[in-house]
């Protein structure tokens, strides 16, 4: 039994009940977006706009932050870009990650859950921050509210247009840059929870069992030797081994060239090490390595399993949504026509180039890059 795809079932139908009962206020927008527009969501971010002064400070700190990362997004992908044109047989640096399916030319997949969850909060947390900084810029806001783009949640703020147009570009840059920013701010947060917080708490009810030969690399000592994945490491050079960090203390006694033995639970193997690529003076072995581990006898005894793992699915999510967040933060600076980023270069480079026709020739041409840029990144490798 599928359970994750059953759920997942059952949430669209629970969606669309919801839709088709309140179908007089949902509207369908460019025939992918099912709109709920909800005018009090507008009050409640007037509300949170307060104090005026404390946004005002974040607002303009999130200005520079997003434009290093306008430079970051461009430069990545420039790179990636040169870097695959010199790699025989590249693979996609980009790729859209949806909910429940695996990245095309990876081997990752967003779990539906975790992935509904994660768009659910980088949404709000998007759209919030820009609603809240208007309202302290006195750009009017409409309405807000939330909805489907075909089968993905999205959240909304909607400034009149008159109002954004003739706000000052200062304040228009504010309000562009708060999505990134407020999503890059969750990032972080997740990023603290999990290592400051819960992985310190679990650390504790946990005990280390065994490290894993996950893989090995082809032409590697390791390789040469005979060895292969999926087994367990017992000892290395007559040291028991139950943790990597036992495993990576010994390995750095052995100076490259020095031959060594691992004894796994099938075999035993002689290695003659190489130099590590990363750092030479490392011996390296060519073995790819996970650490495992079990719940404390005292806390199984306790607590049941489904409790014990409750920590470890929370940090997962948070993972996703830290993740997550980052990512379509910084694609979201990602300068085009659609993006804020391509919105806040619009309003930057009209400071500088005052002539309108010059303005939208250099705009485009910028924009058209960047989609070159983008869909090369996406779709390159497959016709190299």
């Amino acid at each position: 039994m599928n359970l994750e795809l059953i759920t997942a079932i059952l949430f669209y139908l629970i969606i669309g009940f919801i839709i088709y009962k309140n179908r007089a206020s949902v509207k369908i927008v460019d025939k992918i977006f099912f709109v709920y527009k909800w005018k009090k969501g507008v009050e409640y971010i007037r509300k949170l706009a307060h104090p005026e002064w404390f946004w005002k400070i974040v607002s303009t700190i999130s200005i520079p932050i997003c434009l290093f990362f306008i430079i970051f997004a461009m430069h990545t992908l420039i790179t990636s870009s040169v870097t695959m044109l010199q790699t025989p047989n590249p693979t996609p640096t980009v790729g859209i990650l949806l909910p429940g399916f695996q990245v095309p030319g990876t081997n990752l997949r967003l779990p539906f859950w975790y992935g509904i969850i994660s768009i659910v909060v980088l949404a709000v947390v998007h759209e919030g921050s820009h609603g809240i900084i208007a309202s302290v810029e006195k750009i009017k806001l409409k309405t807000a509210g939330a909805g489907l783009m075909l089968f993905l949640p999205v959240a909304f703020v909607e400034p009149e247009f008159n109002s954004f147009i003739e706000a000052n570009v200062l304040s228009r840059i504010r309000m562009l840059c708060a999505g990134s920013f407020a999503n890059f701010v969750t990032a972080f947060l997740c990023i603290l929870l999990i290592g400051s917080v819960i992985t310190p708490w679990v650390s504790k009810g946990i005990e280390y069992t065994k490290v894993e030969i996950v893989d090995v690399t082809s032409g590697g000592p390791a390789s040469l030797s005979g060895m292969t994945g999926n087994t367990i490491i017992v000892s290395f050079n007559n040291e028991t081994i139950t943790n990597l960090t036992t495993f990576y203390e010994e390995l750095l006694e052995v100076a490259p060239g020095d031959n060594v033995t691992i004894t796994t639970q099938n075999n035993s193997y002689v290695l003659a090490t190489t130099p590590n690529p990363d750092n030479e003076s490392i011996a390296y072995l060519g073995i790819l390595t996970e650490q495992e581990w079990d719940f404390k006898p005292e806390l199984k005894n306790e607590y049941p399993d489904f409790i014990l793992n409750i920590p470890l699915i929370l940090i997962q999510l948070l993972m996703w949504v830290g993740n997550l967040n980052f990512a379509v933060g910084v694609f979201n600076l990602f300068p085009l026509w659609i993006t804020d980023g391509g919105k806040i270069m619009i309003d930057l480079l009209s400071i500088i180039i005052r002539k309108r026709s010059i303005l939208a020739l250099v705009v485009n041409l910028l924009f058209t890059f960047s989609l070159f840029l983008l869909l090369f990144n996406m779709f390159g490798p497959y016709f190299l």
